[in-house]
């Protein structure tokens, strides 16, 4: 089998992998390179630790690059300032910070069809794509724009909110739709992203030949009948639908769970947690840890995964995880897009706050039903969602569509002799 030379542009450094993109591109890197030449271009806002570098070498070459993302103000002028660059051009400021100068002369310098067959970009790199590159142009919705937009306006309370959120989602939604219609691929990660991405614009090549996996050594199966001590939600807290979820849960649900179990307590785990986040812990009941080194930990002495997010897309690895490691997880129908799952088999599905609350107090009460989901869980990862089995099946898509391609060029070749 020939290697495919593969050029990886990346949103930041994926080691650690330690939020929902990193973790992706980690993995597809790390089983891709079993079988392919692949090179990783990181744009990152930090140099990574050296340590972390020689971790990916490992698997890729890596060329590094640095942008300067200015940290947006809370006062009103700067606010209006970033309105006004993001206006200009169409493409909020946010997403012009990643376009670096050096990165451009880097990708016009070395795209040449004799180096990379393939170039696969996610996110915010998706910036850089150009419609005459002689590499096979693959662009990863790890969400697709519209949708989410949809999602978080909805859950926006306040006129002043919804009008801010408003033109960044119409501008943002532009750009990626502009980045997966030149794309000779746009992977979508779930069958739901995938008609979402069908009905952005039928030139739009849209496959779900990728998903989400999970490490099943790492998060390996721990399940203990002990009682519960509380409520786990794990995830990078800077993210607006993670603020969203735990604000949700804490004030809708977690008082109704109370009533019953007075001494419950929710622990709320990841890194950048912000003020409002913080200021919850004033109640006793509620522990608010930062960054960890080890999330296994604490949702396992909780004992129960809750994931009630509202806003957002996309598989949700804190699902695959929980599972993975056999903690019984409590979550919405939104939350698990892209996933064969049944509430009552492998978790419990709630939507309305009352449910959810009545789901959780089921939970804590009957140690079979935190067995039997906790066993069917772990069993449906293992079928689903293994990184290994995961990669296969999207390189060859990769290398199906290269086929076509270049049997394409062929024909072209032959017809003008």
């Amino acid at each position: 089998m020939t290697r495919l030379r593969i050029l990886t542009l990346s949103p930041g450094f994926p080691y650690p992998p330690d939020d929902g993109t990193k973790i992706q591109t980690f993995n597809r890197i790390r089983f891709l390179a079993a079988r392919n030449e692949v090179t990783l271009l990181s744009v990152s806002t930090k140099p990574p630790d050296s340590r972390y570098v020689e971790v990916m070498r490992q698997y890729c070459g890596v060329h590094l690059f640095h942008t300067n993302v200015r940290h947006s103000s809370a006062g009103p002028r700067a606010k209006l300032g970033n309105l006004v660059r993001s206006l200009w051009g169409l493409t909020p400021y946010y997403l012009k910070e990643y376009l670096v100068a050096e990165v451009e002369e880097w990708l016009q310098q070395n795209l040449d069809p004799n180096r990379f067959d393939v170039v696969e970009m996610e996110t915010l790199t998706g910036l850089y794509m150009r419609p005459w590159w002689p590499a096979l142009k693959v662009y990863i919705n790890h969400c697709i724009s519209p949708a989410v937009f949809k999602r978080e306006f909805a859950v926006q309370k306040g006129l002043l909110r919804k009008l801010r959120l408003l033109p960044y989602g119409l501008m943002e939604g532009a750009c990626l739709n502009k980045v997966n219609k030149m794309a000779d691929l746009a992977v979508a990660l779930t069958p739901q992203s995938e008609s979402e991405l069908r009905a952005l614009h039928p030139a739009i090549k849209a496959s779900n030949c990728l998903t989400n996996g999970v490490d099943l050594d790492y998060f390996h199966y721990r399940f203990t009948r002990k009682e519960p001590r509380g409520f786990a939600f794990v995830g990078l807290m800077s993210h607006p639908p993670n603020i969203d979820a735990v604000i949700h849960f804490y004030q809708d649900i977690f008082p109704l769970i109370r009533r019953r179990f007075p001494d419950m307590k929710f622990f709320v785990v990841g890194s950048s947690p912000p003020h409002e986040i913080k200021m919850l812990t004033s109640d006793p009941s509620v522990v608010v840890t930062g960054r960890v080194e080890d999330v296994r930990e604490y949702l396992l002495d909780a004992g129960i995964a809750v994931i009630p997010t509202r806003a957002g897309g996309g598989i949700l690895n804190k699902i695959l995880e929980s599972l993975a490691l056999g903690v019984p997880v409590i979550t919405r129908s939104n939350s698990v897009e892209g996933l064969s799952v049944h509430s009552g088999k492998e978790l419990l599905i709630a939507d309305e706050p009352s449910d959810f609350a009545d789901a959780a107090v089921r939970m804590v009460k009957d140690a079979d039903l935190r067995m039997s989901l906790s066993s069917q869980g772990r069993k449906y990862v293992e079928r689903c969602h293994q990184w290994e089995h995961i990669v296969r099946r999207y390189e060859d898509a990769l290398r199906d569509l290269l086929e076509r391609q270049r049997r394409e060029q062929r024909k072209g070749v032959f017809r003008q002799a």
